[in-house]
C-alpha cells in the first residue's frame, strides 16, 4: 500500500520542480498546535503516549485530504476515484494514512519534549535561506511555493520546523547511544569516499548590489592590477556580512549550498584565480578560488592530510553509523504508544463510492471478491500500529518512509539549469503517485 505523507525538506534538497509538500501545508495547523485536537467535527482517532491521551480531530484530517485534492487537481469525484483506484486506495485507507501522519508527528513532538529538544527561530530562518538559495531568484521560489499550495509562512511551519525538530531529536538519540569513534574509523570512511573529494574547491566572495556594476567593476580592476588584495576588497566592498566576517569564505563547494551561477564560475577557476563579475538575483559577485583538494596518489593515509571540514563531516557520519539508528529507537517508542482509529463517519466530502472505479480485473488482482471494497478498514476500538520508519529514511533526521524524496544532497538538476526549478503545471498523470508530488526531472 502506498502511503500519503507530507514531504519534509532540508537545506540541501532534491527539489527540482517545486518545494513539494505532498499534501498541501494549508491543511490548517500542524500537529504541534491546537488544530489537531479540534473535535468539532468528531474524533478520528485517539493516541495515548504514556499517561497523555490526545484526540485527533476529524476536521483536520478532512481539511488535509481536501487540500490535497485541490492542490493536485482531484477535486472532481471522478478524478479522485480514479486516482484512488490506480494507487490502491479507498477513502478509508486515505483517512487512515493521514491519521497516522498526525499520530507520528505527535509522537515526535512528545519525544522531543521528553528529551528537551527544541527548534529556534534562527535555525528555521537559516534553513529557509538555504532552500531559497537553491532557486534562481525569488520569482522561481514563489512559483515553487505556489505549485505546492504553500505560503512561505506555511512552509516554515509545516515543512521546515517539523523536519528540524525530528533531525534534532535524531541527534539527541544518537548522542545517547553512540560509541566513541576512532580516527582510524573516520579515515577508513574518507578513503571509501575519496573520489567524491578529489577536486573539491574552497572559495571566497565579494558581494555587491545588483544595480552596482560600476563599483563591482572598479573593485575587480583594482584587484587585478594588484592595487588591492582580495581580502582587503572583501572588507571594503562586500555586502554579505556573514561571509565578510570570515574574509569572504564560502566554504567547500561540495559542502555549501551555492547558486547555479556561483558553481559555474567557480568550476572555471584554478587555485588563487579570481573570476570576472558573476551576476545573479542576489547581486553581483567576485569569486576567488582559495583551495583545491588534491588526493595523494596513494590516497589519504592520515587525517592530517584532510581539511578539517571534511574530517568533521565524516566523523559525524561514522558516529551515526556506530549509533543505534533513530528508526530502531523510534520503533520502540511507537510500540509503546496506542493509536485507536474510530470508524469513518458518513458524509465526508472525500468519501465516494469506489465501485465505478474498481474494475473486476483490479479487484481480482488485489485478491478481493467482486462487490467488496479494497483496503483495510479499521473497526471500532481496533488498535492500529503506527507506521514505522525504515532505517534508510531516518538516518540523520530524514523521515516519512518509502514515499518521501529524501535529502541525500543536492541533485545535479539544481546545478544544470534553471528550468528544473519551475513548477509543474500539468495534471496528476505527471505526478509521482507514491508521494503525490511533481515528478523530478532526471530521476
Amino acid at each position: 500500500m502506498k502511503r500519503l505523507h507530507r514531504i519534509k525538506l532540508a537545506g540541501a534538497l532534491t527539489l527540482a520542480v517545486a518545494v513539494g509538500a505532498s499534501l498541501a501545508g494549508c491543511a490548517g495547523d500542524n500537529s504541534g498546535s491546537t488544530g489537531v485536537s479540534d473535535t468539532s467535527q468528531g474524533v478520528a482517532a485517539t493516541l495515548t503516549i504514556g499517561d497523555t491521551t490526545t484526540d485527533i480531530g476529524e476536521k483536520i484530517v478532512t481539511e488535509y485530504i481536501e487540500d490535497f485534492r485541490a492542490t493536485t487537481n482531484l477535486s472532481e469525484d471522478d478524478a479522485w476515484g480514479e486516482w484512488m483506484a490506480d494507487n490502491g486506495y479507498t477513502p478509508e485507507t486515505v483517512r487512515d494514512d493521514v491519521i497516522q501522519y498526525y499520530a507520528r508527528d505527535l509522537m515526535i513532538r512528545a519525544a522531543a519534549e521528553e528529551k528537551g529538544v527544541t527548534v529556534e527561530q534562527s535555525e528555521i530562518d537559516e534553513q529557509l535561506n538555504d532552500v531559497k538559495g537553491q532557486f534562481e531568484g525569488d520569482e522561481a521560489w514563489q512559483q515553487a511555493l505556489e505549485a505546492s499550495g504553500l505560503t512561505e509562512e506555511e512552509y516554515r511551519d509545516t515543512v521546515i520546523e517539523p523536519r528540524l525538530l525530528e533531525q534534532k531529536l535524531s541527534e539527541a538519540v544518537a548522542a545517547e547511544t553512540t560509541e566513541e569513534v576512532t580516527d582510524d574509523q573516520v579515515l577508513a570512511l574518507i578513503q571509501e569516499n575519496v573520489t567524491q573529494l578529489e577536486g573539491s574547491k574552497k572559495s571566497s566572495q565579494i558581494l555587491f548590489g545588483a544595480d552596482d556594476e560600476r563599483t563591482a567593476r572598479e573593485a575587480l580592476n583594482r584587484i587585478n592590477s594588484g592595487d588591492l588584495t582580495f581580502e582587503d576588497a572583501v572588507n571594503e566592498y562586500s555586502l554579505d556580512d556573514a561571509s565578510k566576517a570570515n574574509g569572504g569564505d564560502m566554504g567547500w563547494d561540495s559542502l555549501a549550498a551555492l547558486t547555479t551561477s556561483y558553481y559555474a564560475a567557480l568550476e572555471d577557476l584554478d587555485l588563487d584565480q579570481v573570476s570576472d563579475l558573476v551576476f545573479d538575483d542576489d547581486g553581483i559577485r567576485i569569486i576567488k578560488c582559495t583551495e583545491v583538494l588534491s588526493v595523494p596518489e596513494d590516497g589519504f593515509t592520515s587525517l592530517d592530510q584532510v581539511p578539517t571540514d571534511f574530517v568533521e563531516l565524516f566523523r559525524s557520519q561514522a558516529s551515526a553509523m556506530a549509533s543505534t539508528t533513530f528508526s530502531d529507537w523510534f520503533a520502540e517508542y511507537a510500540d509503546a504508544a496506542d493509536l485507536v482509529i474510530n470508524p469513518m463517519p458518513e458524509g465526508l466530502p472525500y468519501s465516494i463510492d469506489m465501485a465505478p472505479y474498481q474494475s473486476e480485473a483490479a479487484l481480482e488482482g488485489a485478491g478481493i471478491d467482486e462487490g467488496e471494497v479494497a483496503g483495510d478498514v479499521p473497526v471500532e476500538g481496533e488498535e492500529v500500529a503506527v507506521e514505522e520508519n525504515t532505517e534508510e529514511n531516518v538516518e540523520g533526521g530524514e523521515n516519512n518512509g518509502e514515499d518521501v524524496m529524501n535529502n541525500e544532497g543536492m541533485t545535479e538538476d539544481f546545478q544544470e539549469g534553471t528550468e528544473n526549478n519551475q513548477p509543474n503545471e500539468s495534471n496528476t498523470p505527471d505526478q509521482n503517485p507514491a508521494t503525490n508530488t511533481p515528478t523530478v526531472p532526471g530521476q
